[in-house]
């Protein structure tokens, strides 16, 4: 998460705002890549994610799941809005012949070359976004469906560790409130459960 925002920090321009996008979207690298500008709602402040681009080859989701709309934060709409500027059409990461971004020289260049950071990879945008939203409560189902993923279960399997501090945090919760109230004496409980 640290590393996440450090990396935002020290980014600037179009990269600065593919980064953003990823982990306040969940998107995956290619499916930034394969961003339209048609894909982009300013109104309603939602992309939709109908393709990915890996290696310059347009590739369509193979699961119906991975077809989704994706909420965007206000702020996003405007550096959108700046970045896209009048083109009607297109991708909205582009290489100067207009060609789409390739998601391993953005890792290549700029991550590991640019900014140096050797163990990085684009995936780690997309991990925070996931555990950003469920440690703040968001329930498992919505963060499945935002990912894309092709059930619940592949959520659950892979952030288990998060929800599993959600249990511990549970636990501790539920012993504090627990230590201020009084619990019933043994005797009488078995009276209760006589006259019941």
């Amino acid at each position: 998460d640290a590393e996440v925002e450090d990396i935002l920090s020290r980014s600037t321009g179009a990269v600065r705002l593919f980064y953003w996008l990823a982990v306040e979207t969940g998107m995956r690298a290619g499916e930034l890549c394969g961003l339209r500008v048609c894909d982009v709602d300013p109104i309603r402040k939602l992309l939709r994610v109908r393709q990915a681009v890996w290696r310059g080859k347009v590739q369509f989701p193979k699961t119906k799941n991975a077809i989704r709309e994706i909420p965007i934060p206000f702020q996003i709409v405007d550096e959108l809005r700046t970045h896209i500027g009048n083109r009607a059409d297109g991708f909205v990461f582009t290489t100067k012949n207009g060609t789409p971004w390739n998601a391993d020289l953005v890792l290549k260049r700029h991550l590991r070359g640019k900014l140096k950071v050797t163990n990085g990879h684009l995936h780690m945008f997309r991990h925070t976004f996931a555990t950003r939203q469920l440690q703040a409560g968001v329930p498992v189902t919505v963060v499945s469906k935002i990912l894309g993923h092709g059930s619940i279960s592949t959520t659950l399997d892979i952030y288990a560790h998060v929800l599993a501090e959600h249990m511990e945090q549970f636990e501790r919760q539920r012993a504090r409130i627990l230590g201020t109230y009084r619990a019933p004496e043994v005797g009488a409980v078995a009276e209760e459960q006589q006259v019941a």
